[in-house]
């Protein structure tokens, strides 16, 4: 682990420089530019929003905010999922032509996705205190651990999902398949009261629920979340990063020959 953290910070410019350029690419002569971070997830948001507020019977002005705070957690971690899976192969040029460790390439992902979930998020934070005349509350800031072990979890699911595309090419459709299970399973667009005592253990025992409530209960209620989901957050984001670091270390030397 002390081996990829010397590796990180000796490159720290180069990742920099290949996540500020990514994200340049991706908004070049856009108009609203890094404003699309936040503008794109809240219009998906509030489009979903009218339709399953009637659905589901919830109230449309707590369904969306609702919506919103679970929804781009959600989709940060399906982005390093997905977008990792192709990390490594998309670097070929680099891997084989410079001597960048593996580890840089993932976490170029991770942060390109992390950076738009924060503009999202504090875009978000500062529309709920205008139009629904609150404050920022100290529990509002417990919302950075939070932060913090989805970033860790991403990190982690981004390493493992390239190296293990990079090794099987049908991995990344049989992934896709997986999150959307997950994504149903979990309560991400319903409240978790919905599934009632028969299904409660779909949420109980789901360490991504519980990682959306340590971030959706202190921007949405603005209090700390129960130390239930904070300690299912810090064992299974520590359980990830430990996981793919072992895995990636155990695997990078024949990975390159695999691309």
């Amino acid at each position: 682990m002390f081996e990829f953290a010397k590796e990180i910070f000796y490159n720290r410019y180069v990742i920099w420089s290949l996540v500020m350029n990514d994200l340049k690419n991706r908004y070049r002569r856009s108009f609203l530019g890094f404003a699309w971070s936040f503008v794109s997830p809240l219009a998906m948001v509030i489009i979903i929003g009218f339709v399953f507020s009637e659905v589901l019977g919830q109230p449309i002005e707590e369904f969306v905010p609702y919506l919103f705070a679970g929804l781009n957690p959600w989709i940060f971690i399906t982005t390093c999922a997905d977008a990792g899976a192709i990390s490594f192969i998309s670097a070929e040029g680099y891997i084989k032509q410079s001597n960048i460790p593996l580890i840089v390439f993932p976490l170029r992902v991770a942060l390109g996705g992390f950076i738009n979930l924060i503009f999202a998020l504090a875009a978000f934070i500062v529309l709920i205190i205008i139009f629904q005349n609150e404050r920022l509350a100290i529990g509002t800031f417990a919302v950075i651990p939070g932060l913090l072990a989805l970033f860790i979890v991403g990190f982690s699911f981004a390493i493992i999902s390239g190296i293990a595309h990079t090794n099987i090419r049908d991995y990344s459709h049989i992934q896709s398949l997986v999150l959307q299970a997950v994504f149903y399973a979990t309560p991400i667009m319903f409240p978790s009261k919905m599934l009632g005592k028969k299904l409660a253990w779909l949420y109980k025992y789901n360490p991504i629920y519980h990682i959306l409530e340590t971030i959706r209960i202190p921007i949405l209620e603005h209090k700390f979340p129960n130390p239930e989901s904070w300690l299912w957050t810090a064992l299974f984001s520590l359980f990830m990063l430990l996981s793919s670091l072992l895995f990636l270390k155990k695997t990078k030397r024949v990975l390159v020959f695999k691309i």
